[in-house]
């Protein structure tokens, strides 16, 4: 039988101990990049790591954005006021990456940034630093790249430009779900120097989450003490009644993530228009997953 591991509660915050692990990152790793979404979760930790990086001198903070063009636009308009700080040194891929369609049975996979189907994009490529947007700018990268691929192979790519050891920052959060709970706290896992908080992903890289066992609350406290710029689409999430452990941000038509793909109807009606015309099945996923209440989000 395994070693059964228990919750130990520290005598002190989630916010000190954040930094506390931020602060161990960037004393054992000469390069670190921070996996940013725009999502609330993310969005923390790069203000985190901003700070600690501007008492080190440094600034700026490599990000890897990786953008699945079915965005809401206020994901985009977010990033890019981050990218405007000029506090983050952008990797921000708006490449031909296939992703999950779990609201199509004859499309069960779409790639978004299709070259094919330009004319009906969500959104055009933004026009802000550090975009990746020709397949060429990257020498592994091949179109129609599965995304669980493209995050091991950038983090390859990025680990031998730097010629050392690296971190990839990464913002889930224990609480969210099983798997990411089980992410954690697997014990046959392969650790960075015994930290239970990080996860060997390839030889020379090594994934760690400082903000684990953190709550939403959480999020929105520090946010609202340090005034920090979060994502605007939370606003609107929140005034159409989302619980706020329910507000995530994600490709929209995964397995999991298709239980929220009717709120953009809801919040950015234009962006839901070009998503009905763009991904097979999109409109059919809105309508089924809201009136077979997969997605009980709205209080009443």
């Amino acid at each position: 039988m395994g070693t059964k591991r228990t919750k130990k509660l520290l005598n002190k915050s989630v916010f000190a101990t954040a930094k506390e692990r931020i602060c161990y990152l960037f004393d054992h790793f000469d390069s670190l990049y921070i996996s940013l979404s725009g999502g609330k979760d993310s969005s923390v930790l790069v203000n985190l790591a901003i700070e600690e990086a501007e008492k080190r001198n440094r600034l700026p903070v490599d990000v890897l954005i990786v953008d699945f063009e079915a965005q809401f636009q206020h994901t985009e308009d977010f990033l890019k006021r981050l990218v405007r700080t000029g506090k983050v040194n952008p990797y921000w891929v708006c490449l031909p990456i296939t992703l999950r369609n779990a609201v199509s049975q004859f499309q069960p996979k779409w790639m978004c940034w299709d070259p094919n189907c330009k004319d009906i994009w969500v959104r055009s490529i933004p026009d802000v630093k550090g975009v990746i947007s020709k397949p060429e700018q990257l020498p592994f990268f091949e179109v129609g790249t599965e995304f669980e691929d493209f995050v091991i192979e950038f983090a390859d790519w990025y680990q031998k430009q730097k010629g050392t050891e690296i971190a990839v920052v990464i913002g889930i959060r224990a609480d969210e779900s099983l798997n990411r709970y089980q992410t954690i706290k697997n014990v046959r896992k392969i650790r960075y120097k015994h930290k239970q908080w990080t996860t060997q992903m390839i030889k020379g890289v090594y994934m760690a989450y400082p903000i684990y066992d953190w709550k939403a609350r959480d999020i929105w406290i520090v946010n609202g003490r340090r005034g920090w710029d979060y994502n605007r689409i939370y606003d609107l999430m929140h005034k159409a009644g989302v619980k706020l452990s329910l507000q995530r941000l994600c490709q929209p038509f995964g397995d999991e993530q298709r239980k929220s793909l009717w709120l953009y109807q809801l919040l950015e009606p234009d962006t839901w228009q070009k998503l009905v015309g763009r991904v097979e099945g999109c409109n059919f996923g809105g309508r089924y997953t809201k009136s077979k209440g997969e997605y009980s989000a709205l209080s009443v």
